[in-house]
């Protein structure tokens, strides 16, 4: 899964989390071992959401682009 959103007018309705929940079962049922995510910077408050489903801080990843 490439990106993840809810609009903000449709935030608190479940919807994130059907998407996740569904996302995750079929990459169980496909065999996925590993899963990752990444949140960008200054969207830390998504990590709340993702520790829902099992998801923490693993590393940070820092990157100079040019």
């Amino acid at each position: 899964m490439e990106s993840l959103y809810v609009q903000d007018d449709y935030r608190g309705l479940g919807l994130g989390e059907t998407l996740l929940g569904n996302a995750i079962a079929w990459m169980d049922e496909m065999g996925a071992h590993t899963k990752s995510v990444s949140v960008a910077v200054g969207n830390e408050k998504a990590f709340s959401f993702y520790e829902r489903f099992g998801f923490y801080p693993r590393k940070t990843l820092l990157e100079q682009i040019k």
